[in-house]
């Protein structure tokens, strides 16, 4: 994997935009298949929104609230890869997350692989709760008001 300060997709990573990740994952993608043990291990991978960054905002002081979700998370379902954002919790626990952007198409429903993607693909889902239907973070508004929505707080 890619390492070095501001070296843009390396391991630890921050971005200024949201927008920017989309593109930075494709690409890191492209590289894994062409070189698989180049970036064998895209789950150790930390990136981040910066907090530097105008997109960036404080969790809800709510008790109760997840963080927003300002991390990113390769997954793999079968032979699929995709990328989420998380939120975290201390002990870099996912607390809750996005929907999963997509790397690969799904697999053929009549393959070998059909089974294992859909058993995998529902223990990644179980995190994804208050931030369903989001694919990126929601803005600050939106999470304030997905919080409220969700939590009941």
């Amino acid at each position: 994997m890619l390492e070095g300060r501001g070296v843009i997709g390396a391991i630890y990573h921050q971005f200024q935009r949201i927008s920017d990740v989309a593109s930075v994952a494709e690409a890191v993608y492209r590289l894994k298949q062409r070189d698989p043990p180049l970036l064998r291990n895209l789950h150790c991978v930390y990136w981040s929104l910066s907090r530097d960054s105008p997109e960036w905002y404080d969790r809800n002081g709510e008790n109760g609230h997840p963080p927003p979700p300002f991390y990113i998370d390769f997954v793999r379902a079968g032979s699929r890869d995709g990328w989420r954002w998380k939120a975290i919790e201390s002990y870099n626990r996912v607390k809750n997350s996005c929907e999963i952007n997509w790397l690969d198409p799904e697999p053929d429903r009549e393959s070998n692989d059909y089974d294992v993607y859909t058993r995998e693909l529902q223990s990644i889902q179980e995190d994804v709760f208050c931030f369903e239907g989001f694919h990126q973070p929601p803005t600050e508004e939106e999470y304030k008001r997905v919080c409220e929505e969700y939590y009941g707080i």
